[in-house]
């Protein structure tokens, strides 16, 4: 995906993201997990995958719970040429 397409589509990845991000308050904010997507053009989520945890249990579970409950993200961008973007 091109650095154009990918600053296009991001924020709607987040947006869609973002009502399912429930974070207990007890949370380290500081924390990452790097969570790899596979998403179809038309937005469906077909495989997701934790390549790095935060070192949080808890953390990771609730990531993995945003991803089990998120079946779709929004389309990939007109004009991307693959039928997947991971």
């Amino acid at each position: 995906m091109s650095d154009a397409m990918l600053r296009f589509y991001m924020p709607q990845v987040n947006k869609a993201i973002t009502p399912f991000w429930k974070i207990p308050l007890e949370m380290n904010p500081s924390l990452e997990v790097l969570v790899e997507i596979k998403v179809t053009k038309i937005g469906i989520i077909q495989s997701f995958r934790i390549m790095q945890t935060s070192g949080n249990r808890l953390l990771d579970q609730a990531v993995r719970r945003i991803f089990r409950k998120l079946k779709s993200l929004p389309p990939l961008p007109k004009g991307y040429p693959g039928d997947f973007f991971e």
